[in-house]
């Protein structure tokens, strides 16, 4: 093929996979959680130019903020104007790079056939669309694990460039995402007997150093608050997505008749069965590729391809033991590491065509196509509900806020600390992002203390409800010592009797 022809077909993969990234925001571009956090970093960085940032709108975490600074120094070079308003954009394109650094791969490789393959699984990943609708640094994280896997596997580059190239971009990924940190270095170990252990412990000591000298010693704060995250939630796993009251043994007398477990980890078969369905449904093509392996065995790939089998299995295998083994879950939600695998699952599937095993490639794409138009449908809903976005009903309730006088605020529930902060400049009882997570421990993620207790501790003025979240802890709890000063639709505001 020409370089016109050549460049046509990777700018047609970068648009499939763009385009199917982009069908979310149709309906709302302001879902998320951490978006509000990134937002007010980003304002706080461009004000005075250092990182890391100091936010005072956090009671509960050490103002100094330690996350990993690449994303918000890269992000914050944009123009502020151009952030507002394109900065949704972000997160879809980086995943539409991605999609065409894997696809290209594929192109010049096995054909034009098989690229289209790659880029349509990957497009149709259905953990792109569920998780990835908000500005966030993962995205960039799994653009610079992909390059970084692919010029591992790349067998016949001489071992210094290998060590250099790689070291950079595993110190840019410790400067960037945790979690793609964590499976980053397991992908190296699984790998190693492919791109040789030599060279694995000099990428990995590579890295190492880049972090720290690109960073200039920061990088040693991030380390000490990755360890302060994974150790709590080493002692809370088992309440990860739990309801803060209703799951806590102090309130749950209180459950309302609505009441559904939504935790992550439950308890026995039913635990299982949960956790193989989310693992399952949000990148259902990988079941295509277990199953070829399971019935065609070895011939559905040659043997030079095989480290790429070891990829998908070290990404599936760190999903799995994220979330089945108790000590390893504090790495992280095991369904959030399928957000990885979508690459070498697209890149699989893709290749599969070259040996002539095409029908299992086009079941990975229906399979995938299935779950993103479900997907689809959810997120829809969630826009429709105004649920995790900042719709006219909340954004109206957050201006009253803002113009109420200062006093710190304790939200119901805790998702929403983040925007709050973010519109009212008020300080929340929150925090998560940097180090400091004991000061978080008594009331995340479920209450360990009498919630008057608390209210007391850190003299909260101002309640911020979602009254279907907790409208019996407003019953029986607050109503004593707090006051409704504003209502719209389900937001309310309570004021402190005592302030």
């Amino acid at each position: 093929m020409s370089i016109l022809e050549n460049s046509f077909a990777l700018a047609v993969y970068f648009g499939v996979v763009l385009g199917a990234r982009l069908i979310p925001f149709v309906w709302s571009r302001a879902y998320g959680i951490d978006n509000w956090y990134w937002k007010l970093y980003l304002e706080e960085y461009r004000r005075t130019g250092r990182i890391p940032v100091t936010l005072p709108y956090y009671l509960l975490e050490h103002q100094e903020q330690w996350y990993p600074p690449l994303f918000p120094w890269l992000v914050g070079k944009l123009p502020e104007k151009v952030e507002e308003r394109a900065g949704w954009l972000v997160a879809p394109v980086l995943d539409a790079l991605t999609g065409v650094l894997i696809a290209g791969y594929v192109h010049f490789v096995f054909g034009m056939v098989a690229a289209s393959v790659t880029a349509l699984v990957y497009a149709l990943s259905p953990v792109l669309e569920d998780y990835n609708v908000q500005l966030n640094p993962r995205t960039l994280g799994n653009l610079l694990y992909t390059a970084l896997m692919l010029l591992l596997l790349q067998r016949n580059l001489p071992l210094p460039a290998v060590v250099f190239a790689a070291g950079l971009l595993l110190g840019l990924i410790a400067l960037l995402h945790k979690m793609t940190l964590q499976l980053t270095l397991f992908s190296l170990l699984l790998l190693s007997p492919f791109v040789g252990w030599k060279t694995a412990s000099l990428v990995f000591l590579a890295g190492l150093a880049m972090a720290f000298l690109l960073s200039g010693g920061f990088y040693w704060k991030v380390l000490l608050a990755h360890w302060d995250i994974v150790t709590f939630w080493n002692r809370n796993w088992r309440w990860l997505n739990a309801h803060q009251y209703y799951d806590s043994p102090l309130y749950a007398h209180l459950r309302s008749t609505e009441y559904r477990d939504a935790r992550l980890h439950r308890e026995g078969v039913r635990g299982v069965l949960h956790h193989l369905k989310l693992l399952a449904g949000m990148l259902p093509a990988s079941l295509c590729l277990f199953a070829a392996l399971a019935i065609v065995r070895g011939d559905v790939f040659p043997e030079s391809r095989s480290a790429f089998w070891a990829w998908f299995f070290a990404v599936e295998s760190f999903a799995l033991l994220t979330t089945f083994v108790p000590q390893l879950k504090c790495l992280g939600a095991g369904i959030l590491y399928q957000f990885n695998a979508a690459v070498p699952t697209a890149l699989l599937a893709g290749m599969l065509v070259a040996p002539g095993f095409s029908i299992w490639s086009v079941g990975a794409a229906l399979c995938n196509g299935m779950g993103f138009l479900w997907v689809l449908r959810r997120l829809r809903q969630k826009a429709r509900a105004g649920s995790f976005s900042v719709d006219a009903n909340l954004r109206e309730t957050l201006e009253k806020l803002r113009e109420l006088p200062k006093g710190n605020v304790l939200c119901i529930p805790m998702y929403l600390c983040d925007a709050v902060a973010y519109f009212s400049r008020k300080p929340i009882a929150w925090g998560g992002h940097s180090i400091g997570f004991e000061k978080l421990e008594p009331i995340f993620p479920i209450m360990k203390i009498d919630i008057n207790v608390f209210i007391k501790k850190y003299s909260i003025k101002y309640i911020f409800l979602f009254l279907p979240y907790a409208e019996s802890i407003k019953k029986k709890i607050l109503e004593e010592n707090f006051l409704l000063i504003y209502k719209n639709n389900s937001y309310e505001i309570l004021k402190n009797k005592h302030f």
